[in-house]
């Protein structure tokens, strides 16, 4: 009997999504061709895909795991041991750091998955080396000119020193998130959940150090984040081939990525105002301690808001390989969208369920929120997860421009909208904003991927 030969070069999630065999599969007795059904060779197909998920596929999990393990640790730690108004300025401090990661993820993190997947599969690693050095110097300056801004702005009249705090430690948290990228992109996920693992034991030793101390403050917590993120990332950072190949010019990486990443960075400015947006208003409207409360609210769905964010970055990689096999492209956003769709619906059943238990197992007994926020609120995950898969989609596809509209749209409508409905409604108000602003770029981005269906005549998903 002939035996099916399994196409390990692949990752886990690869085998599993698109159950591509190669080889001369099993012939069928041809007394029972008659009677067998005609489900029965795709059931075999996926049965066959279901055996060969691989261990790459666990060590990504584990990876995406730790990284969403680290954020809720630091997340619930603050939570528990700031007041209410500590809590609101790590948020918005927070927030100042998420709009330099924003505009580091087009130029930088995202082109790399893309190009190194494609491009410079041949020569990755002094690629990668190229970027770091473009990384170093591309944050440094940004910070600096974000951290001018707050300044300018008098958000950090009363609070720089924490402000400045968490704007140096951008570069290396975002050196961190990085390497960890550049490991999907070599199909070494394992190496990506060292690093995670790594991340989370010093980042969890020295939260708990400086709290037994007296010393945890949301500064400290930020120049914690920085510090532990260096070596964190240097760890599972790739070592330079032997014989070393000579690394591609700066020039010409900044300007492959700047070509891919205009539009996308447009895209990812417009993107950080309806998840941000809020914490930067709300302390002026209703007062830190209003943003501390709006954050904790977002912390309790942030471990189903960040299975979505980072399914897009790893389908990416993914769709990128298979954009001119229709077929494959077609089935694996498919499959994304049902599975991130049940997943964070399943979440959503247990938030409204269970919501005074969850609250208070984790942010213990002095923290007390509404039922209808959270029930609400639970309903994000599931929107960005469609949003997540669409966009990726396109991206792959190099359709940053339809990418940029979608999100351009929904911060028109944070801006000009979710303002006036936190005014008049509060925290309530800033939910629907929020709901309002997720809903818009999935209707877009399906619409888009809709058009391109029938501007190019083949099925995009």
């Amino acid at each position: 009997m002939s035996r099916v030969k399994r196409d390990t070069s692949a990752d886990g999630l690869s085998l599993l999504w698109n159950a591509q065999l190669t080889g001369s599969p099993p012939q069928p007795d041809a007394s029972l061709a008659m009677s067998a059904p005609s489900w029965l060779p795709e059931a075999r197909n996926l049965m066959s895909a279901i055996k060969a998920w691989g261990s790459k596929s666990v060590w990504a999990l584990i990876d995406q795991a730790l990284f969403a393990g680290s954020n809720l640790l630091a997340n619930l730690v603050l939570a528990r041991s700031l007041t209410p108004e500590g809590f609101g300025l790590y948020a918005f401090g927070f927030s100042a750091f998420l709009f330099v990661g924003n505009l580091h993820n087009p130029l930088i993190m995202e082109p790399m998955l893309v190009f190194g997947a494609t491009r410079h599969k041949e020569d990755f690693q002094p690629y990668l080396r190229t970027l770091l050095w473009i990384h170093w110097l591309f944050t440094s300056v940004l910070s600096l000119a974000v951290l001018g801004g707050v300044f300018c702005l008098g958000y950090a009249s009363t609070h720089d020193t924490t402000m400045t705090v968490a704007l140096i430690a951008a570069p290396a948290m975002l050196f961190s998130w990085l390497v960890r990228r550049a490991c999907y992109v070599t199909s070494v996920p394992r190496t990506a959940a060292l690093g995670g693992a790594a991340y989370l034991a010093l980042l969890a030793g020295g939260l708990f150090a400086l709290r037994s101390a007296g010393m945890l403050s949301v500064t400290s917590a930020f120049g914690l984040m920085g510090v532990v993120s260096i070596p964190a990332g240097a760890l599972i950072l790739p070592r330079p081939p032997k014989p070393r190949i000579e690394k591609p010019p700066w020039q010409s990486v900044a300007t492959e990525h700047w070509m891919y990443g205009r539009w996308a960075l447009l895209a990812s400015a417009a993107c950080w105002i309806p998840a941000n947006w809020y914490y930067v208003v709300l302390p002026g409207k209703l007062g830190l301690s209003a943003a501390g409360y709006f954050k904790a609210l977002t912390v309790m769905i942030a471990p189903a808001a960040q299975v979505t964010a980072a399914a897009g970055l790893l389908l990416l990689p993914k769709l990128a390989r298979e954009r001119h096999d229709h077929r494959r492209f077609t089935r694996s956003v498919a499959m994304a969208l049902a599975l991130l769709i049940s997943i964070t619906m399943l979440y959503w059943c247990v938030l409204g369920l269970f919501p005074s238990q969850l609250a208070t197992a984790l942010f213990g007994p002095n923290w007390h929120f509404e039922k209808r926020h959270l029930i609400l609120l639970g309903l994000f995950p599931c929107l960005a997860a469609i949003a997540s898969v669409l966009g990726a989609a396109l991206r792959a596809r190099e359709e940053l421009r339809a990418v940029t509209l979608s999100h351009v749209g929904a911060a028109m409508l944070t801006v000009t909208i979710g303002t006036p409905l936190l005014t008049r409604y509060g925290i309530d108000g800033a939910i629907y904003g929020l709901l309002l602003s997720s809903l818009v770029p999935a209707i877009l981005l399906g619409a888009s991927l809709f058009h391109l269906r029938y501007r190019t005549g083949v099925d995009c998903g």
